[in-house]
């Protein structure tokens, strides 16, 4: 609004300095207009009458560019405090987002471990039960051949007796001159 106070100032100031130069001027359509110079060759000096305004005037004039440069102020200052108000809002806004961001990638990380330790276990159980199965089959293997041997000698007609005993007394027998007990 300080504006408005110097286009009063400069509009006093050219009342008194283009009175003499004002003319009214009539185009095609017959709207009338005023100019500096004239615009037709029918164009009709104004004779515009001023006057120097008074004190009380000029104080009026500058009490109310005063107030309008108050609520102007004011509206300036009320719409930058919505603005900041807003963004403020953004930020808190965005920091709230930010914090949901961190808080699913901390549970996506907490439950990529989980899956990792699940899977971690899984391997292990897995591994052991092989080896359980392995040593399963190892010791049925054993029991097969342990099973074959025993059929085997069933089927000598040696079952029942220590096979090392026999073969120990049976080579001393073969043994011109041993005394086998």
């Amino acid at each position: 609004m300080k504006a408005g106070m110097l286009m009063i100032c400069l509009m006093i100031a050219s009342w008194t300095s283009q009175a003499a130069g004002i003319y009214r001027c009539f185009d095609e359509m017959g709207h009338v207009t005023f100019s500096q110079s004239r615009c037709s060759t029918d164009a009709k000096a104004v004779d515009v009458q001023t006057r120097e305004p008074t004190a009380a005037e000029l104080q009026a004039a500058q009490e109310r560019n005063e107030a309008a440069n108050r609520f102007v102020d004011e509206r300036v200052s009320e719409r930058q405090a919505a603005r900041l108000a807003a963004e403020q809002r953004k930020l808190e806004d965005a920091i709230t987002l930010r914090a949901e961001l961190y808080a699913r990638e901390a549970q996506d990380r907490s439950a990529a471990q989980e899956r990792s330790r699940r899977a971690e276990q899984n391997s292990r159980r897995m591994a052991e039960q092989e080896s359980t199965r392995r040593a399963e089959q190892k010791h049925k293997r054993k029991v097969e051949n342990t099973l074959h041997r025993e059929t085997a000698l069933q089927n000598a007609g040696v079952m029942g007796r220590d096979v090392r005993y026999d073969r120990a007394a049976e080579a001393c027998r073969r043994t011109p001159g041993a005394n086998c007990q």
